[in-house]
């Protein structure tokens, strides 16, 4: 089992904490970064490769992954667009099963222990029921149980996605095949949320 990290973010809507560093690395506190809470987490499972998708002030991910030389940094020279382009800059490293994060989420040992206890043959997103949405949050419809479509724009909607998508190794190829559609539907504002919606 794979691990991803989406991590090339600017951060530019938490406006000066943000500013000079990519948002995964925004401190909460003192010393205290959302990828590392994240780190200090994946830590607990056995993974066959952890990578890292930087791209704005990779250097300040590099750095501070000195502290981490079991995860693999790679550079997503197309930041500026759509996250799409960081999972398409990890893409030829897959070849197993796949667990995708956006970097600036964090979660509950419970909830890593949940997620992680997956055991699924489906490309399957992670989603919550206990929240208030924002527009900001990406919201999933079903229909007669099953997934529908996932927007920040649904009027109705029944969960939250929280950042988290697993691909199984036996859907890779139908998965990249819809990365390929989003891309050339949607060009810079594809996502790896719209990927699902293909």
């Amino acid at each position: 089992m794979q691990l991803v990290i989406l991590a090339a973010g600017k951060g530019e809507r938490l406006k000066q904490s943000g500013h000079s560093k990519p948002k995964s690395l925004v401190e909460l506190e003192s010393d205290v970064v959302y990828l590392g809470l994240q780190i200090h987490q994946f830590n607990r499972y056995a993974f066959t490769h952890k990578f890292i998708v930087g791209g704005y002030a990779i250097d300040c991910l590099e750095a501070f992954l000195k502290k981490f030389p079991d995860y693999h940094l790679l550079d997503n020279v197309d930041f500026e667009k759509g996250n799409l382009y960081s999972l398409l800059t990890a893409k030829p490293k897959l070849n197993e099963a796949f667990f995708l994060f956006n970097a600036d989420h964090y979660y509950s040992p419970e909830t890593y222990a949940k997620i992680f206890s997956l055991k699924s043959n489906s490309i399957t997103i992670f989603c919550d029921q206990d929240r208030k949405l924002t527009d900001d949050d990406m919201k999933v419809a079903v229909h007669e149980e099953h997934f529908s479509k996932m927007s920040k724009q649904l009027k109705q909607y029944a969960h939250g996605y929280v950042g988290v998508t697993y691909v199984p190794k036996n859907k890779q190829q139908l998965y990249w095949q819809a990365c390929i559609e989003a891309e050339r539907d949607l060009g810079d504002k594809a996502n790896v949320e719209h990927v699902v919606n293909v």
